[in-house]
């Protein structure tokens, strides 16, 4: 896990912290397809806690792919050079998968990713031929 930001003290490392974002924006859920073969309901959710809901994932196997994904935007060995804002543009967290007969759910803390982190997760996703995909806070029961 990554964190948000840190201080320093005399070239010391002295506290880690995590930014948790308070208020997210409101919206009423929406439906679209994605690669005309994806549908995903998108809820409003927090690029900090993002909860993601898949149903119709064949394997865990397959959840292996999202960790590829995850493992690639994390950049565990740091080989992402700061943008202007000093950011890495990478991922921080993906929960454990809770995995049912029906559904795989997991979070996803998208860090000072951009954008392209989302999408290009949604193309893993639909590659691994999940029917739906639920995003968001108010994704309901499995």
């Amino acid at each position: 896990m990554r964190v948000d930001m840190f201080s320093l003290k005399k070239d010391q490392t002295r506290g880690l912290e995590r930014i948790d974002i308070e208020k997210m924006l409101d919206f009423v859920p929406l439906s679209v397809q994605w690669d005309n073969q994806l549908n995903i309901v998108l809820a409003p959710f927090c690029w900090d806690s993002c909860n993601v809901l898949l149903r119709g994932m064949s394997s865990d196997e397959d959840m292996q792919t999202i960790v590829s994904w995850f493992m690639d935007w994390f950049d565990p060995d740091d080989k992402k050079p700061s943008d202007e804002s000093g950011l890495h543009g990478v991922v921080h967290f993906l929960s454990d998968p809770d995995i049912s007969e029906l559904s795989t759910a997991f979070e996803i803390d998208f860090g000072s990713a951009g954008t392209e982190a989302f999408t290009s997760l949604l193309g893993v996703i639909s590659s691994l031929g999940v029917s739906e995909v639920s995003i968001g806070h108010s994704i309901g029961s499995r």
